[in-house]
């Protein structure tokens, strides 16, 4: 009886202390923006902290500190379909977010062909997770 009273405050430990990554794990990797592209978008974990890397050339861009986000910071783009979004990364800094969707179903408008979102600079869309080669 007792280890049943001690699960949940193990889980709620679990959670706190940052031993539980979240959704947000299921990021980490490349990402290319067409089907059967090579891999344009990395994201990285670093401690607790994701970082996203743009292809640049033959290499890669510095690294741009990433966040959980927040739906006002992403609502704009989503209307009510913002509360369908999984789980999120935005940019500390600049224009970027990846989102983590349920393919086949709109979002702001536009079906997701996958089950990633991208938004960078100057547009987004569907983004095909694929294996890193550099």
């Amino acid at each position: 009886m007792k280890t049943i009273k001690v699960l949940p405050v193990l889980l709620l430990l679990f959670v706190f202390c940052g031993c539980y990554t979240g959704a947000e794990s299921t990021f980490t990797g490349c990402y290319a923006i067409e089907e059967g592209g090579k891999p344009e978008v990395k994201i990285e974990k670093q401690g607790n902290k994701f970082f996203v890397l743009l292809r640049e050339g033959n290499g890669w861009s510095e690294k741009t500190g990433l966040h959980t986000g927040k739906e006002e910071e992403f609502s704009d783009l989503f209307g009510a379909d913002t509360k369908k979004i999984k789980a999120s990364l935005v940019a500390d800094e600049g224009v970027f977010g990846i989102f983590h969707v349920n393919p086949n179903e709109e979002y702001g408008g536009e079906k997701a062909k996958t089950e990633y979102l991208a938004f960078i600079i100057l547009g987004g869309g569907s983004v095909y997770k694929i294996n890193c080669n550099d």
